[in-house]
Order: C-alpha cells, then structure tokens, then sequence
C-alpha cells in the first residue's frame, strides 16, 4: 500500500475502519508544475501508463543550435546570457554529432539565474562569452563589424562620436559575428550606420600605417 501512494496515516485508517475509500491519491514522486496531462477523466488507464508531465521549474536547460565555428569555442563551464530574459547560465555539454540540416552542434546549458521568465518550450537567444588570451568573446550583429586593411573593426563610442578599434572575428552565423577585442561588458558599439562611419574614418586617412 506504501507503495501504491498511501500514506501510513491512511493505511492506519483502512486497518480500523476496514473501509477503502474508492478514489485513488496519485502523489507525484517529486514537487514541481504541471506541464502536460496524458489522461481524461473517465478514460480506461493501462498498468504503467503516462498520466502527467511534471517539470521543476527551479532547475532549467536550454537546448542551443550552435554554429560549428561557434562550437568549437565552447567548453563545459562557459558562461552564456540570454539577453532578452536577463538570465543567465553556463554550459554543461557539448555535441560531438553535426546536425544535417543546418550543419549546427547541439550544445547544452543549465540555467543559473533568471528562471522566473523562462518556460519549457520557449524560444530564447543566447549570446557565449569565451574566455580567450586576447580577452572575452562576445557575439554581436554582424552589422557592426567593418573590413579595412585586411583587418575587422567596430566603432566604439568615444566623446564627441567614434573611434575605430580592431578586433578578431572568430566566427559567426551570417547575422551574428563572434569577436575577442578591447571590449567589456559596458562597450557601447554602433550597431547600424557602420558604412556610413567607414566612409568618413577612411577619408580621413583610415588605418594607421
């Protein structure tokens, strides 16, 4: 009976009053949400059969579709964000199995901080920050990025305007690019209007020689 879901208290009950109640508890194995119900009421049950889908919400994982050259800069222990959710996380494995379709590795994170916004099944964006010798990784919009000299720039905000400053592109996925360089956390970069910046840096006499 233990074993069946009850409890010792009406177990204690049944073997005084030798009446069994005819509605079955079902008590989960662990806490958490409700994600999905199997069964209907009033629908015949199959011994070992599926009747909810239970989730603990305080503990999540998120599925990553990551770029090969992208991949090949992840390890177990790097951090991501999930900018749109203020969330945060590291990861926890990475595939080893190139995806046909999209010719992207599975890469697997664990949720730290910020669960509070994040459901199963959601779609998120997700930004890796690498640690490098030349400092971290940050993904960004390939927009920002400009080609001069045989080398990448992105325009950081200075006083008045901005300045060019190079970095090295490690990789990316056409939108995205990801780039190690003299930037932080708190870089503010131009994001769009980069031609128009490259023009007038370059007509003022461009990289220095």
């Amino acid at each position: 009976l233990l074993l069946s879901g009850m409890t010792g208290k009406e177990i204690s009950h049944l073997a005084k009053t030798h009446h069994l109640n005819p509605a079955v508890v079902l008590r989960a194995a662990r806490s958490g949400v409700v994600l999905e119900q199997y069964a209907r009421a009033g629908e015949r049950l199959e011994a070992g059969g599926l009747l909810y889908r239970i989730g603990d919400l305080d503990a999540l994982t998120v599925e990553i579709h990551t770029p090969l050259d992208i991949a090949h800069s992840l390890r177990k222990g790097t951090r991501f964000s999930l900018p749109d959710e203020d969330a945060l996380g590291q990861v926890i494995s990475v595939g080893s199995e190139v995806h046909s379709l999209d010719q992207g590795v599975l890469v697997r994170g664990e949720i730290q901080h910020g669960v509070a916004r994040l459901r199963p099944g959601q779609f998120v964006r997700v930004q890796f920050e690498t640690a490098r010798a030349g400092g971290a990784a940050f993904a960004l919009p390939s927009t920002a990025v400009v080609h001069a000299e045989g080398h990448a720039w992105l325009f950081l905000e200075a006083e008045g305007g901005f300045e060019p400053i190079r970095v090295e592109v490690l990789g990316g996925s056409g939108r995205e690019s990801i780039v190690i360089g003299s930037l932080t956390e708190a870089s503010r970069i131009a994001l769009r209007g980069t031609a128009a910046l490259k023009a007038h840096w370059l007509a003022q006499g461009g990289p220095e020689q």
